[in-house]
């Protein structure tokens, strides 16, 4: 690309991924998009993304995610509840009543996302709990969102109570949807992901024959990780399409997600580079047609190995991660689970430079960590054990209070003792280890 002249540079490509990414606005600046644009560039402000076309009747539904306010300069991961009722758009035909759930379920064999530009994820989560239970004061209440009615008291069950907004529960600042809400006494999980994506825009599609199932009815929790690195206040908006499966074509339940056995291994002393690995076992019987990963951004390499030590998947981005697809997918049959084990790796930069010289600007650092990862309940903070200034990096201290440690002369108060080893959580920060298969095919018994 263009055809007949010479390919577009590294940083073209990147300038046109970035701005196709962020909505392709015909105006203002696209954040991720400007560092590949020489010379000065207008203060970005909050881009709003065309919203993603609703469905033809008959075709699929759209979930909408309530909207939220971001102010400026915000880095936020949270979880909030909705109520949701399709189900008199799912064709007869479709449905399935779910007796664990005890509502019905819908078949669809593709889905759509798309939210504003400033987000590293979201994922959408249905909650075992019954709708019956939406006054429980775990919720903290429901309020209408951004809207003509925002702030007053509604009916999470009232799908017109907010007019144009939409009914949400309080808000929880932190680390996924895990224990928001109330419980189910003998239940280990009280929510299951439902979709989402680690962009802006994604479209999945799955191989021919193979499925997925989500009720029709319910609660909903919202996780979005979003930030807002402008100026001024950004209201994010996201949609979620699911299509609606051929029901003369349903052969496989599609299978698989994040593998979360080894998300927080990461923890490399600052200024070092250190590469992990852990094993994933496909089970007997898989298909496997998909593989991605999900790090943050100190993630600078990852790859994953079949059985046998051929290279299967390779990723360079953490925040547009490689979507690798296999057609036709592989096989895993083998009754030796070491037939069917793939190892996954990745390197972590911790402020290392090309040339190995310490990077005050890619190691971790205390002082850095956005307010979502401080608050209650989350995680991700950090105790710095290096410092930061100029004569003085890499030198070892104690904590941020620690700063004179990193004087370079005594008592000459320009110390910063601010590096840490990489830690895991929720913010680009912080840091996670994932892999994310998709597969199918009829289980086979194991050994």
């Amino acid at each position: 690309m263009p055809v007949g002249s010479d390919p577009l540079s590294e940083n073209d490509l990147n300038l046109v991924r970035w701005w196709i990414y962020g909505g392709a606005p015909e105006t203002g600046v696209v954040l991720d998009a400007a560092e590949y644009v020489p010379g000065c560039l207008p203060d970005p402000e909050p881009l709003q993304i065309k919203p993603l076309p609703v469905p033809a009747p008959g075709e699929g539904i759209q979930l909408e995610m309530p909207a939220f306010r971001l102010r400026a300069g915000l880095e936020v991961e949270r979880c909030f509840a909705s109520y949701f009722n399709v189900c008199d758009q799912i064709p007869d035909e479709l449905k399935e009543f779910n007796e664990d759930l005890g509502v019905d379920v819908f078949a669809f064999d593709s889905r759509e996302l798309r939210m504003d530009p400033g987000s590293h994820h979201l994922i959408l989560n249905y909650s075992v709990v019954s709708a019956d239970n939406l006054g429980d004061p775990s919720y903290g209440g429901f309020t209408c969102s951004v809207g003509a009615n925002e702030g007053e008291t509604c009916d999470p069950r009232d799908l017109d109570s907010c007019d144009e907004g939409d009914c949400v529960s309080k808000f929880r600042d932190g680390f996924t949807c895990g224990g928001y809400g109330p419980t189910v006494p003998g239940v280990r999980r009280s929510n299951f992901s439902i979709g989402g994506a680690q962009r802006a825009q994604d479209f999945r599609e799955y191989p021919l024959g193979v499925f997925d199932q989500i009720p029709c009815e319910g609660v909903l929790l919202w996780n979005p990780h979003a930030f807002n690195l402008t100026t001024a206040e950004q209201v994010t908006h996201a949609r979620l399409n699911y299509y609606f499966a051929d029901p003369e074509n349903m052969l496989y339940d599609n299978r698989g997600g994040l593998v979360p056995g080894s998300i927080f291994i990461a923890n490399n002393p600052p200024f070092t580079k250190e590469t992990y690995c852990a094993d994933f076992t496909i089970p007997r019987g898989g298909r496997v047609y998909e593989l991605t990963s999900h790090t943050h951004k100190h993630g600078e390499y990852f790859w994953i190995e079949h059985p046998d030590g051929t290279l299967l998947f390779e990723n360079f981005l953490y925040n547009d991660p490689n979507i690798e697809r296999f057609d036709p997918p592989l096989e895993f049959d083998s009754t030796d689970r070491a037939e069917r084990t793939l190892k996954y790796c990745a390197t972590y930069n911790n402020g290392v430079n090309e040339d190995g010289s310490p990077n005050v600007e890619v190691v971790t650092r205390a002082s850095r960590v956005p307010e979502s990862a401080r608050v209650p309940g989350s995680f991700g903070t950090c105790t710095p054990v290096a410092c930061v200034n100029d004569g003085m990096i890499g030198e070892a201290c104690s904590g941020e209070d620690d700063d004179a440690t990193c004087d370079s002369s005594p008592r000459a108060g320009d110390g910063n003792c601010d590096a840490c080893h990489i830690t895991g959580g929720e913010s680009t920060e912080n840091e996670m280890f994932l892999l994310i298969p998709s597969y199918f095919g009829p289980p086979l018994e194991d050994s």
